[in-house]
């Protein structure tokens, strides 16, 4: 698509969801809808440009959540995309560069020089790193064969069985759990897929895992699908009326 080609969606049409947005847990890529378990993805910070590659590129509908501007439609047509040496904010930030030390001159000089020492001292950055080399994140994929292509299955859910972490696939297939929660409690986790119209698929792996879990999902056979019968028992006044009227039946 050029710089200078638009794009745009129509949401004035949206209906919207009436569940409470806080009270959905997080999941990768916005929230998860305790009424309809499906994902619903933060658009109120997308731009309109963001929010329609989106949706044009999911093949089935896409639940999100807009702001009412968003969604009366004041601005849903993507500006054209501006080069980035041209973007006012990386103007914006070369130009507080440029004219930081000059300040800083004119001011308190060393007095500004050694808080900025400060705020760079590798040793103040070290426990975000540290923390992000303790996580324990496993990634993976779920697809189906289409033909004989491998297809992504969007919006599957994914949960570490007996426990309260559960995630969806993205819009390709790809998923990731934080098992940062169970180190040091299981040396092994049981891995759970679940898609309407599919094979539930299980498989335990290792906790700290490095490569990828793959699942291939494959259609599920209405023989496998069981269905139950019950009888309720009608009320004693029709039974009284059906027994007064069995004498008189032929």
């Amino acid at each position: 698509m050029s710089s200078t080609e638009q794009r745009t969606i129509n949401l004035s049409r949206v209906q919207r969801c009436d569940q409470d947005w806080n009270g959905m847990p997080t999941v990768v890529g916005g929230r998860q809808c305790l009424h309809c378990d499906k994902r619903i993805v933060d658009f109120t910070g997308m731009s309109p440009g963001a929010i329609a590659h989106v949706h044009l590129s999911s093949a089935a509908p896409v639940c999100g959540r807009y702001t009412d501007e968003q969604l009366n439609g004041t601005n849903n047509r993507s500006a054209p995309t501006t080069p980035w040496r041209r973007s006012p904010v990386v103007v914006s930030l070369l130009a507080l560069l440029l004219t930081e030390p000059a300040e800083a001159t004119a001011g308190e000089g060393p007095a500004l020089e050694q808080s900025a020492a400060a705020v760079r001292t590798p040793d103040e950055r070290a426990p975000t790193a540290t923390a992000a080399a303790d996580s324990t994140v496993l990634r993976g994929r779920v697809f189906t064969h289409v033909g004989q292509a491998p297809e992504g299955l969007p919006f599957v859910n994914v949960v570490v069985v007996g426990t309260a972490i559960r995630t969806s696939t993205d819009f390709d297939g790809h998923f990731s759990l934080d098992l940062t929660p169970l180190d040091g409690q299981a040396d092994s986790v049981l891995i759970e897929v679940l898609y309407v119209g599919y094979r539930r698929q299980q498989q335990r792996v290792a906790l700290h895992r490095t490569e990828d879990l793959v699942f291939e999902l494959s259609d599920q056979d209405l023989s496998e699908i069981a269905f139950a019968v019950t009888y309720k028992k009608p009320p004693l006044h029709k039974r009284i009326w059906r027994g007064l009227q069995r004498p008189f039946r032929k």
